[in-house]
């Protein structure tokens, strides 16, 4: 059987925590960290979009963006726009995959994603469904792929720009099948993996937490140790 940490090399792929708001990221595999230029404690909780997405082009990326939509020829006002219905498709997307059966593949939808280098490229991104065949939980897993070379960003821009879903559609149409490399025996066996220790990581830290002493009840403790220190001193 083949390493299944080869899958996380090869593939760009997080799991995030979907009972935390905004989905923070809670495992990212070595081909995300490639892909994006971050490393792992600078992806762990840190929200996808708010990392590599959206919301980090409009807060690092503008000059990056400006020249894109140049070659676009859209304003970067008109660019914006065009990221905002992207970002709008990419959040149905996301509610689609709860209401999916296990192992169901939702997708592929096209993205403008950001690197930690500041480069802007076209992201390929689908969702899977997957649940552990041991422990039994549901979790959801996030691909991604830079398709820059078959469909640019400007070209995405001027796409979603026109408001049009069928036109970024056709784009979809002519980047490689995203499918086919996640749905075999190794991918499984990693994803599962990866899984299993995200909970396990998430239950230490929540039991971390609950045996973690509030700063009330270290004064009270410290106070109490002063009172014993001074009582045996008199």
């Amino acid at each position: 059987m083949a390493n299944p940490s080869a899958f996380s090399e090869r593939e760009s792929f997080v799991l995030c925590d979907s009972r935390q708001r905004g989905f923070p990221i809670s495992y990212a595999s070595a081909g995300f960290q490639k892909l994006f230029g971050y490393d792992e404690k600078e992806c762990l909780g840190t929200q996808c979009g708010a990392l590599v997405g959206y919301p980090s082009i409009l807060t690092q990326g503008l000059p990056c963006l400006s020249k894109e939509a140049a070659a676009a020829g859209l304003t970067v006002a008109e660019a914006v726009e065009s990221l905002e219905f992207i970002t709008s498709q990419a959040g149905k997307l996301a509610l689609k995959v709860s209401a999916c059966e296990a192992d169901e593949f939702v997708g592929p939808m096209l993205l403008v994603n950001r690197r930690k280098s500041g480069e802007l490229f076209v992201c390929e991104m689908g969702l899977q469904r997957k649940q552990h065949p041991e422990l039994g939980w549901d979790y959801s897993v996030g691909f991604q792929r830079d398709v820059s070379n078959e469909v640019p960003v400007s070209s995405l821009l001027q796409a979603a720009a026109k408001r049009s879903q069928e036109d970024c559609a056709r784009l979809v149409d002519k980047v490689p099948d995203m499918e086919g490399p996640i749905r075999t025996a190794n991918a499984d066996a990693h994803l599962h993996e990866a899984a299993a220790r995200m909970w396990r990581d998430s239950a230490a830290r929540e039991m971390d937490n609950i045996n973690k002493p509030s700063k009330k009840s270290k004064s009270r403790r410290g106070a109490k140790s002063l009172a014993s220190l001074s009582t045996f001193a008199s």
